[in-house]
């Protein structure tokens, strides 16, 4: 049984996912419950982080579950209402509600008067102030690291992985006038930048791979074990072939998984490489799954694979895997491609894996938390391409599918730039 403070996040739509995944990551609360007023926003959310109390309606989730703290996430126009009837239910003991707080001054006072009048705690997601980089931004100001502070101007990055210390952009903000009359900037921008410019650099393509029957399949038939690309998923699978050969990579790897390894064989032959397996790029499913085959069937069917010796030779269960062993194989991964960038032997490698696990990969690379981009789209045969150099590693595309727009069959995005 999960225990810990249970949480009902209202409004499932893209703030929630940023909720849920930190409550993911707190062994002292988890998600119970989730409520929208779309039925596809319930699935969606529900089914990404595994839960299964989903309500229509802010009503029956409250009559519904017995939760210690609601989170509000909708949109603004909505905050006030919501928490005026979570406060009244004296059920919850807390709410935190996303910014801003309510649209007028008479609002927020109303709201506050019915969360004290109730006995409930309220706060606005303020998450900014508590922020590492702010907090030592404040230790350096206070400590009169800088001089008095003339002005602040602030400057906001999302992605950048850097420790409370790197402050690329608080430390540009703080502008002083020290004694001797200079305004003075601290240097530490370059000190952070000069390590974008050290080390090997290498760019890593990670391709989903092409549409197949695990997604696309009638709605009555079973989920087959070992699904194989549909007729479309086959031409999506040339058309990034095509593409990939024209950038000239040096490597090609691929998940064990058969409809990853069907989409590299399309790039081997565009492209002249031999696909390599790497066992820890397979696909995260937390749903009950079946038997992937082994090295001894995939070789049967791909005699030029380089398989690894960790790659079972017999079939080998999939599914029902914990979250935090998807993220702990999704940090491997991401070590095993900062190995092979030091390596400085390969400018350009080809990943073809799947849509949760590129997820997880792309967040571990950033130091964000895992589910930290659960929102992320990420369409059959897309690139979310990665540069690695030095210790940082940075993004250069996400969800490119640029490929399939001059086929509108085999374009989910009906030829929208990414």
């Amino acid at each position: 049984m999960t225990s810990g403070y249970r949480v009902g996040i209202v409004g499932a739509g893209e703030v929630a996912y940023f909720h849920a995944a930190a409550l993911a990551a707190m062994p002292e609360a988890h998600l119970a419950a989730v409520c929208d007023l779309s039925p596809a926003a319930l699935v969606r959310l529900g089914e990404t982080f595994g839960v299964g109390a989903r309500y229509g309606t802010l009503a029956d989730m409250l009559a519904g579950e017995a939760l210690d703290v609601a989170i509000v996430a909708t949109w603004g126009v909505h905050h006030a209402a919501a928490v005026d009837a979570v406060a009244r239910t004296r059920r919850v003991r807390a709410i935190l509600c996303e910014k801003p707080i309510s649209l007028t001054a008479d609002e927020c006072r109303a709201m506050v008067g019915v969360a004290r009048d109730n006995g409930v705690l309220l706060a606005e997601a303020f998450k900014f102030r508590h922020h590492p980089q702010h907090l030592r931004a404040k230790e350096i100001v206070d400590a009169g690291g800088i001089g008095a502070v003339r002005s602040v101007a602030g400057s906001g990055v999302i992605g950048i992985a850097l420790d409370a210390e790197s402050l690329l952009y608080l430390d540009c903000a703080l502008a002083s006038r020290r004694d001797d009359g200079l305004v003075g900037l601290s240097s530490r921008p370059k000190l952070v930048l000069d390590r974008h410019r050290q080390g090997k650099r290498m760019i890593v393509h990670l391709v989903r791979h092409g549409q197949s029957y695990n997604t696309h399949r009638d709605s009555d038939a079973p989920y087959p074990a070992n699904p194989p690309l549909t007729p479309i998923g086959v031409r999506q699978a040339a058309l990034v072939a095509q593409r990939l050969a024209r950038v000239e990579p040096q490597r090609l790897i691929s998940s064990p998984m058969l409809r990853s390894v069907e989409t590299a064989s399309h790039v081997a032959q565009a492209t002249g490489l031999r696909t390599e397996v790497v066992v820890s790029c397979y696909e995260h499913r937390a749903q009950s799954g079946y038997l992937c085959w082994g090295a001894r069937e995939v070789l049967a069917r791909y005699p030029d694979l380089t398989t690894p010796p960790d790659f079972s030779v017999d079939d080998w269960p999939y599914g029902e895997e914990p979250i935090e062993s998807a993220i702990a194989r999704a940090d491997t991964f991401v070590g095993w491609l900062r190995s092979q960038a030091e390596r400085g032997d390969c400018e350009m490698m080809v990943v073809v894996t799947h849509g949760a696990i590129t997820r997880l990969i792309v967040a571990r690379a950033l130091n964000l938390n895992g589910l930290a981009l659960a929102a992320l789209k990420v369409d059959h045969t897309s690139l979310c391409s990665l540069q690695l150099g030095g210790d940082v590693i940075g993004v250069l595309g996400l969800n490119d599918a640029g490929h399939l727009a001059a086929d509108p069959e085999v374009d989910p995005q009906r030829g929208t730039s990414r």
